[in-house]
């Protein structure tokens, strides 16, 4: 079979797709093997069993080995969902107009770590940065994978941040609300995650570490090799600073000329001072000057 149009970036077609398995699946056109779409843009399809058509254009088209499915990344063009899909599916779908996201604040789900369970609904979550495990930007994959904990360590989710989706710096530690995130079953390893779109929102909370455990820091047992190895070139950065001024000043030698330590005239310009007296008009100090002269 010839390759189809969608493996081609930039074309612009109708695919029919059906929603299964917490995927949406591509039904035409037919290829050989599965592919799974992943809708980019701003358009958010709520989930139906039934096949719908959508029209879009062509971003990427990845070939994967294996078992894996191959995956259609796809850009709606003019989106509108159908008037009955939006009403059977209301608690999942989320209002995509800048005007109308505030408002769907108040009936998005809050969920706690410990209630996801890979619906595949969108809901808002507050948890902390616990670790990222990799980030690779230029991979047609997810760009970052790590996990959140809540605040005292107790649980711990998976989480990974979708191909090209802008995103604030996840720094260990830091507490977030990412609010629509995708409560999502990850089937290849029976794994849990919380899938960060170009839907999501962050709101930082701050600084939360877990408590301490093993008896170090909650940041010493969460940061990276990577991290770490920041960490100690910063805390090396006085050693930098003396390899920096020996190449500057090169072969010079530098003396530091000290006081007559052993001298009776560098005694008594000790005792002056330490009895608040001037030596150079101290009488005392100009006797003991002229014997050291003698």
């Amino acid at each position: 079979m010839s390759s189809p149009w969608i493996t081609e970036q930039g074309k612009v077609g109708t695919v029919t797709v059906s929603y299964t398995d917490d995927n949406w699946q591509l039904k035409e056109p037919a290829v050989d093997d599965n592919v799974v779409c992943l809708f980019l843009g701003d358009n958010e399809i709520p989930a139906s069993n039934s096949p719908i058509q959508i029209k879009g254009e062509v971003s990427r088209y990845t070939i994967s080995g294996g078992d894996d499915p191959n995956y259609l990344m796809f850009t709606p063009i003019d989106y509108e969902p159908a008037s009955e899909d939006s009403s059977s599916h209301e608690s999942k779908e989320t209002h995509h107009s800048t005007s109308s996201q505030s408002s769907s604040e108040d009936t998005l789900p809050r969920r706690t770590l410990s209630e996801l369970s890979g619906t595949g609904e969108y809901v808002s979550v507050e948890a902390v940065v616990n670790n990222v495990s990799w980030v690779m930007k230029s991979s047609t994959g997810p760009d970052v994978k790590g996990s959140l904990t809540t605040e005292d360590g107790s649980e711990k989710v998976v989480f990974i941040v979708e191909n090209g989706v802008s995103h604030p710096y996840l720094e260990v530690g830091k507490m977030f609300e990412f609010r629509r995130v995708r409560d999502h079953y990850y089937r290849k390893d029976d794994q849990i995650q919380v899938q960060i779109t170009k839907q999501t929102d962050f709101i930082e909370k701050g600084t939360a570490w877990p408590s301490a455990r093993d008896g170090r820091s909650s940041s010493d047992t969460r940061l990276s090799s990577s991290q770490r190895s920041y960490r100690n070139w910063a805390s090396s950065s006085s050693e930098n600073l003396h390899e920096i001024a020996a190449e500057m000043i090169g072969d010079k030698e530098f003396t530091v000329q000290e006081e007559e330590q052993d001298s009776a005239v560098g005694n008594a310009k000790k005792m002056a001072r330490s009895q608040n007296r001037d030596p150079a008009i101290d009488p005392r100090f100009q006797a003991s000057e002229e014997d050291d002269e003698n």
